[in-house]
């Protein structure tokens, strides 16, 4: 019961923070994590022809993307002072293949960098590109790539240690738009297997077919071009033969593990018959004990099962000129209710906790600009909110397995370091002895919470002043095991 009123409280603070309002905010984006691991097109060798060099003056290196770095860098005036966004990401993939007799024969496959990843000092700014900027949050564009046509200035052979500088002219595909850069670039020969380097490049975004709204007076303006870079790490790709040694000593091995996993299994299925049995045996005993005893004990404790419980917040709006119902649901929600069936008035529900930054709607970007804005659950201090029972107001006189009763909850929701009095309407039903389910609701305008919700026509037009809060719980027996 207070279990509800605490998950109920906790649906008020998401609800009000997955106001319509915040829907324009451009910090949103889902969480910025990859679909798959980096790669890209590989390159192979040509064929070493000149039989009166033993030693191949051909290699092949593929970039290290945990030593590797890609950046963008862009100017604004943020907050009235001049600013420089950086964005990185180490999901970089590509081959390069140097010619230290002949450079100019020297090749650089397709580069790819997964710009869903792309990171900066705000998650809320991340999360903005990726929804509204490069819509990497799609998986049809978490990927660019630069497919390089041309290398210019290369110099007229290489050595260990030296460092040369080229251009190097290409196509960028960015979303679905494809358009020639030219990076300038510098790369030293570190070692016989090693190659470190960089490039960089300036042009203007919209020549990429790319548009960066800002918000005055927050962002009064932003440059009109983006600076391109990449740190760079490759390895010498290692001959073929080794990586066949490689895959026969992964063979062995997997022929060796498959055996001891059948002897395993064949053990582990004797013991799960046998446990089998066993269960079987108390499941009867149990039964039995269940049909002489319909009535609860004493008072009990139950714990709520976060797996099986949902708490839930409702507001309405007008998006996009029709009405709509914005719904946040989270299943991390705890908290303990003792149970009185004698006498339900001195039942208790303890403290209910849920974890607000966990709320999700419809809408990741929704959902970002309420951590960001609204609940501000991004950050630790606000990541959790608190509901504290007080009084339970109109409890029956007992409980039998298989009643339902209703009752209020009275207590103290605390959201974001603030404390407000707020009653649910509570039904719970005594499913058995070891299982309580039950829904709490209330309805409270959300500016009472000391929480507002922006909006921004004409996209979202309107916002209801009131938040729903909703908890559908199911709670289990805690016994000495158990606990």
């Amino acid at each position: 019961m207070k279990f509800r009123n605490v998950i109920i409280g906790v649906l008020i603070l998401g609800a009000i923070a997955a106001a319509a309002g915040i829907y324009f905010l451009n910090n949103l984006g889902g969480d910025g994590e990859a679909s798959e691991e980096i790669s890209a097109p590989t390159l192979e060798v040509p064929t070493n022809n000149d039989e009166t060099n033993s030693e191949p003056t051909t290699q092949l290196f593929r970039i290290i993307s945990e030593e590797s770095e890609a950046r963008y860098k862009i100017e604004e005036v943020l907050n009235g002072e001049d600013f420089t966004v950086i964005g990185v990401t180490d999901q970089v993939a590509g081959d390069i293949i140097i010619d230290q007799a002949t450079p100019a024969n020297s090749e650089i496959g397709t580069i790819r960098i997964n710009v869903r990843t792309f990171a900066t000092e705000s998650s809320r700014r991340d999360g903005a590109v990726r929804e509204f900027i490069l819509e990497s949050e799609q998986d049809e564009f978490e990927f660019s790539e630069f497919a390089p046509t041309e290398l210019q200035g290369m110099p007229d052979s290489v050595s260990l240690g030296d460092t040369f500088n080229f251009n190097i002219i290409g196509d960028l595909t960015v979303k679905d738009q494809t358009n020639q850069v030219t990076f300038e670039a510098e790369v030293t020969a570190i070692a016989e297997d090693r190659i470190e380097g960089f490039a960089s490049t300036v042009v203007n975004y919209n020549d990429l077919g790319v548009d960066i709204p800002f918000l005055p007076p927050v962002v009064a303006s932003v440059e009109d071009v983006v600076t391109l870079e990449i740190d760079f790490v490759a390895a010498l790709v290692t001959d073929a033969a080794d990586e066949a040694d490689t895959a026969d000593e992964a063979d062995t091995a997997g022929e060796a593990d498959a055996a001891d996993e059948a002897d395993a299994a064949d053990e582990a299925d004797a013991a799960d018959e046998a446990d089998a049995a066993d269960e079987a045996d108390a499941a009867d005993e149990t039964d039995a004990a269940d049909e002489t005893d319909e009535s609860l004990a004493g008072p009990t404790l139950f714990r709520i099962i976060s797996e099986e419980s949902e708490a839930r917040y409702n507001i309405d709006e007008v998006l996009n000129g029709a009405d709509f119902t914005v719904v946040g649901v989270t299943d991390q929600v705890a908290g303990d209710i003792i149970l009185d069936p004698a006498t339900p008035a001195n039942s208790q529900i303890g403290i209910i906790r849920i974890n607000v930054r966990t709320f999700a709607t419809e809408s990741s970007r929704r959902d970002g600009a309420v951590r960001e804005f609204i609940l501000e659950s991004e950050q630790d201090e606000f990541e959790f909110a608190e509901y504290t029972t007080r009084e339970l107001q109109n409890l029956p006189d007992s409980v039998a397995v298989g009643d339902t009763f209703t009752f209020n909850i009275v207590g103290d929701l605390n959201i974001k370091g603030e404390i407000h009095e707020i009653v649910f309407e509570t039904t719970v039903t005594a499913i058995s002895n070891e299982r309580i389910e039950g829904l709490a609701t209330a309805t409270v305008p959300y500016n009472d919470l000391g929480i507002d919700i922006p909006f921004l026509p004409p996209v979202v037009a309107s916002v209801s002043d009131v938040v729903t809060l909703e908890i559908d719980f199911v709670a289990a027996l805690v016994t000495e095991e158990s606990n």
